[in-house]
């Protein structure tokens, strides 16, 4: 209890009785009575001149019913789930306090009469309450430990093709307790790994989701799942005609086209050219890949019929002399013409 000593003029000195058998001579004394009840408090002063005055004030000390503790309910809780925070009052004091300033460590982030009150981050937590005549309980801390889950996110490519092998990720770090669950339209897929390989034979939207868990030093386990992630798989485009027309057939050039040829996608020859028309000097099988906007592929084949130029080399050239009764066997041509013949003698 703090005194003020308002006496005027200043005394010459203060002498003050604290119905506890105690005293003090300070102006502006202080006292912690032992027990509570009402005491009659007496200050008696004496100025320069020996003159005396002396009052008496009844100070009422309210017996300190306030002994309690601090519950957390769980102490190791997942991130997201609420963590109690409520006032046990000690069973000899019963009194429950007027007003609650909940306190983190040596912050106060709430103040009130209400309780318990809800937390969701870690921290190191007591409470102090008072009642209405200013008496106080401050309790023990205790722990609350938020086990935080790697957020959980899917990466990869979200247009894929038919019959394409593709890959997507759910990497959550390094830590070795992390464990990986995989959804796809909403069921198990069985995969637990970081990265899985996904391929579609049917074009459509496949929704996955991946599920990051951790353990929980209190038992059990936490989890966090990621938001939809959504892979659109596209057909492939309809296979490119490829029609072809000799140019020129002195140095036989051979005009190569794809029909229909479309604006939007690429064209890729087997023979290193890109586009459509492309021009070749001989003859032979072509593959043209035909790739679309969204990276899907198809193929057509097309056989080119090549310089009959090239086949001569089976005939002989140059003078042979032939001794009767000797045959002379010349080879025809080796693949089919739509025509050919023997000139022997320019006939």
């Amino acid at each position: 209890v703090d005194f003020t000593n308002t006496s005027s003029p200043n005394q010459y000195w203060s002498f003050w009785e604290f119905d506890d058998l105690s005293t003090n001579y300070q102006k502006h004394p202080e006292r912690v009575y032992a027990a509570f009840g009402n005491y009659n408090v007496r200050l008696s002063i004496n100025d320069l001149y020996g003159c005396t005055d002396d009052t008496t004030r009844i100070v009422p000390v309210r017996g300190r019913f306030l002994e309690g503790d601090i519950d957390v309910a769980p102490s190791n809780a997942c991130e997201g789930q609420p963590v109690f925070l409520d006032y046990l009052p000690d069973g000899s004091f019963p009194t429950i306090p007027d007003t609650f300033f909940w306190m983190n460590d040596d912050v106060n982030f709430a103040m009130g009469t209400f309780h318990p009150i809800t937390v969701f981050e870690s921290g190191y937590y007591w409470v102090r309450g008072t009642d209405h005549y200013g008496c106080y309980v401050e309790t023990e801390a205790d722990t609350v430990n938020i086990v935080e889950v790697p957020p959980a996110f899917v990466y990869g490519d979200t247009n894929q093709c038919k019959d394409a092998r593709f890959l997507l990720s759910g990497y959550a770090g390094s830590d070795p307790d992390i464990q990986y669950s995989w959804l796809m339209n909403g069921s198990l897929t069985g995969k637990t790994t970081a990265l899985i390989q996904e391929m579609h034979s049917i074009p459509g939207i496949y929704t996955y989701r991946v599920i990051i868990t951790i353990p929980n030093p209190a038992g059990g386990t936490c989890s966090d799942t990621s938001d939809p992630f959504r892979v659109r798989v596209r057909a492939l485009p309809v296979p490119p005609g490829i029609s072809y027309s000799i140019t020129d057939c002195n140095d036989y050039t051979v005009e190569l086209n794809a029909t229909p040829a479309l604006a939007y996608g690429t064209y890729n020859w087997s023979t290193g050219q890109n586009g459509t028309p492309v021009s070749v000097k001989t003859g032979g099988n072509f593959q043209l890949t035909y790739t679309d906007t969204f990276g899907c592929r198809s193929d057509s084949a097309v056989a080119v019929p090549k310089d009959p130029r090239v086949y001569l080399w089976i005939f002989p050239t140059g003078c042979f002399k032939i001794c009767p009764p000797e045959v002379l066997t010349v080879t025809g041509p080796v693949i089919r013409f739509n025509q050919w013949q023997y000139i022997r003698n320019g006939s």
